[in-house]
């Protein structure tokens, strides 16, 4: 029986990983397009305001906060997957009982770090558009 529960769970896991990894390729994607064609798997959105408030110029909420929000989201649908119940039989041996391992058995042609790459890539970019409203914060000043 043991064997037959960890072949059946090994091709449970082949079956979840390249879910996984479409799951991954899907939200990115969504999160890059949402302002133009909404979503499926992003229910929440988080709308960043650039505002003077006592003659500075601010971030609100922060990017820190917008990135923790944003990887927040993410691993809530990698959840999803990797949160499901692994098959067992009930033995005294303490065993895997979920399959949060599959982050680590992903492939090289789109894991994790990947999408973390893309986010990042995308809160870069933030960065310096917030940056160059910043700039104009020295002109304020000097007025």
């Amino acid at each position: 029986m043991n064997f037959w529960v960890s072949k059946l769970n090994a091709k449970i896991e082949d079956i979840l990983i390249k879910r996984l990894e479409q799951l991954l390729k899907a939200w990115i994607d969504e999160f890059c397009e949402f302002e133009e064609k909404g979503g499926n798997l992003i229910k929440k959105s988080l709308i960043m305001d650039v505002k003077l408030q006592n003659r500075t110029i601010m971030l609100e909420p922060s990017l820190s906060e917008a990135r923790a929000f944003w990887y927040k989201e993410l691993h809530n649908q990698v959840e999803v997957i990797c949160g499901l119940e692994r098959l067992s039989i009930r033995t005294g041996e303490s065993q895997e009982t979920t399959y949060k391992g599959l982050l680590l058995k992903m492939s090289e042609n789109f894991n994790i770090k990947q999408a973390y790459g893309m986010l990042e890539e995308i809160f870069k970019n933030a960065e310096a558009y917030v940056d160059t409203w910043k700039s104009y914060q020295a002109l304020w000043d000097i007025d």
